[in-house]
């Protein structure tokens, strides 16, 4: 995975970064708490040096969570970037990845790449969401470039810093869809490969929820796919029926396999339901593309070697 980012210096401005918010903080803590130590002793007549230390130690201590507090979780949302993003989010909400989406998120990602250190969390994401966003519409070139455009070991660096159900969702995704990559490309070497570099991750974030679960199952049905061993694939999405919130994703790649299986009457029955779900034209054209276009392991050229 291409990947241009300066490690050492960018862990070190953050570093940097986290030392100047702890001294801030200390600041104000051990300020404020000593004005208030100094009222007090001023009305009750008593002096205060006993409660320096107390006060010194305090104050470190307490500063440490407000630094990561204000790092991490009040100065991304109080910046321009953020906003952005947000609204971008809600917008694949509502029009999935469409064209006017993707060239959107295509300008923000060229913006993010201008300053890596600033709004790598930001690149990141949406170079996740463009990697998405190609495959669907079968782009399989442009979704291993802009999935190239991921900093993995800074995604690494943020879970270690909070540990978040979307942090761990984004490590996740980025094992998923290098694994579904390789498999749309028929290159089984590749696909067990990126299978088995991603299997410790699968095993952590097994039953976290039924979301990650789904995720997980869906790397090993598009390596079921590529191996046609079709009656295992099926059989491993059965579980996720009954979930409205994944249905439509179970019925495409129900479709998907069944389409691979040459029993054309039943896929077309799982597309058919999936195309009555679909909330906006993306999703439709996806599944058009997938009813019109069956693309099988053994005739697609691998893009990726």
């Amino acid at each position: 995975m291409k990947n241009d980012f300066q490690k050492p210096k960018d862990n070190l401005m953050i570093l940097r970064a986290l030392a100047a918010w702890w001294i801030l903080g200390f600041s104000i803590i051990f300020s404020a708490t000593t004005v208030i130590d100094l009222l007090s002793s001023a009305w009750k007549g008593t002096g205060i040096g006993r409660a320096m230390m107390f006060r010194a130690a305090f104050s470190a201590l307490s500063a440490v969570p407000i630094t990561f507090i204000v790092y991490f979780l009040v100065i991304p949302r109080v910046n321009k970037q953020f906003r952005i993003f947000r609204k971008m989010v809600s917008r694949i909400s509502d029009e999935g990845y469409s064209d006017a989406v993707i060239k959107d998120m295509e300008a923000q990602l060229q913006f993010c790449m201008t300053m890596p250190t600033s709004y790598a969390t930001y690149r990141n994401q949406y170079a996740m969401f463009l990697t998405e966003a190609y495959m669907s519409l079968h782009e399989y070139e442009l979704a291993e470039e802009k999935l190239g455009c991921v900093d993995y070991e800074f995604m690494k660096s943020e879970l270690r810093g909070t540990n978040t159900i979307s942090l761990q969702r984004n490590i996740l995704l980025i094992h998923v869809l290098r694994v579904q990559l390789a498999a749309v490309s028929g290159d089984i070497k590749l696909t067990e490969e990126r299978v088995a570099s991603g299997e410790k991750v699968f095993a952590l974030y097994r039953d976290k929820s039924e979301m990650m679960n789904y995720l997980i199952d869906t790397a090993y049905f598009e390596s079921l796919l590529v191996h046609e061993q079709y009656e295992n694939a099926d059989k491993l999405l059965e579980k996720y029926k009954d979930n409205e919130e994944l249905r439509f994703g179970y019925l495409l790649d129900k479709g998907r396999c069944y389409m691979r299986m040459g029993r054309t009457e039943q896929a077309e029955n799982y597309f058919n339901e999936a195309y009555s779900m679909a909330t906006n034209d993306w999703r439709r054209r996806t599944i058009d593309l997938e009813r019109n276009n069956p693309i099988s392991s053994k005739t697609r050229k691998s893009t990726r070697r």
